[in-house]
């Protein structure tokens, strides 16, 4: 467990509950749109998170994973979006 997990569970809790009520009842449009702003503001979070915390030399270098790591979870997301969306049809 790293130094920097508290700072960012707490971040990323806050992230997926305020993005978590836009999407109520989202189509897939809105749905890919949040997702894509819900990871810019995850990476821009941890750049500034990172920045305070390690300084700017690890900030910068942590980018490209951080963005890989919102790639990731875009596309992840989007393959899950009807067999869930399906299962909560029939709850």
């Amino acid at each position: 467990v790293g130094i920097d997990m508290p700072g960012k569970l707490i971040y990323i809790g806050l992230v997926g509950v305020s993005f978590a009520t836009l999407m109520k009842d989202a189509k897939l449009l809105r749905f890919v749109l949040v997702s894509v702003l819900g990871g810019a503001v995850m990476v821009a979070g941890y750049g500034v998170y990172e920045l305070f915390v390690f300084g700017w030399p690890y900030a910068v270098t942590s980018l490209p994973f951080n963005a890989i790591q919102w790639i990731a979870g875009v596309v992840g997301a989007l393959a899950l979006y009807y067999p869930v969306k399906r299962i909560k049809g029939v709850m």
